[in-house]
């Protein structure tokens, strides 16, 4: 059987390579794995936004109180840097289950029957690459501009990365 790895990060460009992957899947009888990677990329006010306003439960960022006098204030802002550290993961967590959950509504629409989901905390393209290789992946679809075009900049994008290093054909949507 064919096995489709589907990469998304919950940008519009990802969701249109989820479309594009369900399609491929659904004529080819596929067996697909979608997966999404929380790495430490920052997160665009536009994206928070989306998903404050879609999941109200996420954490969002609350004004300090005032800094007790006898704590040093190295050690508040210490607390509040950890803290800020924790909101951003919790972030990327809901960020990452509301990709994967959009990439099973577009599959379930599609009629695409056999999928498995996968939520990994690590680098993308490191996490896309071995899930190809633990799954003998046949292809990758995944979208050319993600949530971290400001990292691609700097130090190249996911999806060349990735269609550099795979063992197996990669599609990838614009």
């Amino acid at each position: 059987m064919t096995t489709i790895i589907i990469a998304t990060d919950g940008s519009l460009c990802a969701e249109r390579a989820v479309h594009v992957g369900a399609d491929i899947a659904r004529s080819r009888g596929a067996e697909v794995v979608v997966i999404s990677a929380i790495d430490d990329r920052p997160i665009p006010d536009s994206l928070r936004a989306i998903v404050e306003t879609e999941h109200p439960a996420a954490p969002t960022s609350a004004p300090h109180g005032p800094q007790p006098s006898n704590v040093p204030a190295w050690m508040v802002e210490g607390v509040h840097a950890a803290a800020q550290g924790e909101e951003q993961l919790q972030l990327r967590h809901v960020i990452a289950d509301l990709a994967i959950e959009k990439a099973r509504a577009v599959l379930n629409e599609a009629g695409v029957v056999s999928f498995r989901e996968q939520i990994s905390e690590g680098d993308a393209t490191e996490t896309i690459l071995r899930a190809a290789k633990r799954e003998d992946a046949d292809m990758i679809v995944m979208g050319t501009r993600g949530i971290s075009a400001l990292k691609s900049l700097v130090y190249g994008s996911t999806s060349q990365e990735v269609a550099r290093e795979a063992a197996c054909t990669c599609v990838t949507v614009t």
